[in-house]
């Protein structure tokens, strides 16, 4: 027995390696019948869903890389800051210990020297320096010297040390 199949339709989809023909049978009123695929076609692609989740991932992603640019550059502007701030205390220290050697320190000596740049230089920087002496001549001084900044909260470095006078 001879059974008449149809042909109602056809179409072409092209992959990437080769063109296929999706056919499908279908059976009418006892018939079978062959026709076009009705269903979901099976194409190479992203659809609209993963590519927004994909996207999702890398904002989340370049959001935390982005915050942790930000951190490195606020800590090495805090780490040059605090170098320059030791260096400043540093020098000071140095220069009185060094006039100690020749003239008695008092407490008059004490100073406060403000606006100093990175250079010690008094005019448009952010330091202050403070120098504290305590004691006096004949005795042991504890010198202190002090450098501060301001940038969103104060800091502080210290030295302090013992002149035999």
């Amino acid at each position: 027995m001879h059974q008449r199949v149809d042909i109602l339709s056809k179409s072409w989809t092209t992959t990437r390696q080769n063109a296929s023909v999706i056919w499908r049978v279908r059976l009418l009123g006892g018939q079978k019948h062959l026709c076009e695929g009705q269903g979901r076609r099976r194409e190479s692609g992203f659809t609209l869903i993963e590519v927004t989740i994909a996207l999702l991932i890398l904002t989340v992603a370049l959001l935390g890389l982005a915050s942790m640019v930000i951190a490195v550059i606020k800590y090495g502007d805090y780490s040059k800051k605090r170098t320059i701030a030791i260096t400043l205390a540093h020098n000071k220290m140095e220069e009185i210990k060094r006039i100690a050697l020749t003239t008695p320190l008092t407490d008059a000596d004490n100073s406060i020297e403000s606006n100093l740049d990175e250079n010690g230089v008094a005019g448009e920087g952010i330091f202050t320096r403070t120098v504290t002496i305590t004691g006096g001549a004949g005795q042991l001084t504890l010198l202190t010297v002090t450098v501060t900044w301001r940038d969103t909260t104060t800091h502080a470095v210290t030295y302090r040390t013992l002149i035999n006078q």
